[in-house]
């Protein structure tokens, strides 16, 4: 597509420097010849702004398809991000946490975690958010303990403080936590 469009632009610049007729080719014979450049840089430079506005759009539409890593925009509140994806609007977030000193602490600590970003590092510009936490476990390995889905609305109730941190999980979608953690 790009080779055409260059052999393209290519033809139309030969024929604008080369010219094709007389002075009267512009149609008013009263055309001065300073006008005529003018007239011929338009035309010159227009194929070129039509590129860049295409290849502008082309990049506009790679961005909403072509995940991009962000882990270094944002910082943790409780533990440490491990890997942040951003694909157009949704964002995926992967901490590693730490046990608090109840369940219950260790899960809200992950609602605490979604309040921050929204409210102190700008995660409120996502349509959705995909959260995951992992933990060190007894036996040494690490393993999932949550996961959870902000869409919209919950994201703006966050934003707007109607919703805060304790709260975030419970009016989560798709919640799945650690069964030993529900104690």
């Amino acid at each position: 597509m790009n080779k055409i469009l260059i052999a393209f632009l290519t033809i139309i610049m030969s024929v604008v420097l080369i010219g094709c007729g007389d002075e009267n080719t512009l149609g008013n014979s009263n055309v001065t010849s300073k006008e005529k450049v003018t007239s011929e840089n338009k035309v010159k430079t227009e194929p070129v702004n039509k590129t860049k506005e295409v290849s502008q759009k082309q990049e506009s539409i790679e961005d909403k398809n072509t995940p991009k890593t962000v882990t270094a925009d944002y910082k943790p509140r409780f533990g440490q991000i491990l890997e942040a994806i951003k694909l157009g609007k949704k964002l995926t977030i992967k901490f590693k946490i730490s046990p608090s000193y109840n369940n219950k602490t260790t899960i809200h600590q992950n609602g605490f975690n979604m309040e921050d970003l929204i409210l102190n590092q700008g995660a409120d510009k996502f349509d959705s958010i995909d959260y995951w936490a992992v933990a060190d476990m007894q036996d040494g390995s690490e393993s999932k303990v949550i996961s959870f889905t902000l869409d919209k609305n919950l994201i703006d109730s966050i934003k707007n403080r109607n919703t805060v941190g304790n709260q975030i999980v419970d009016k989560a979608k798709d919640v799945w936590i650690l069964p030993s953690l529900k104690n």
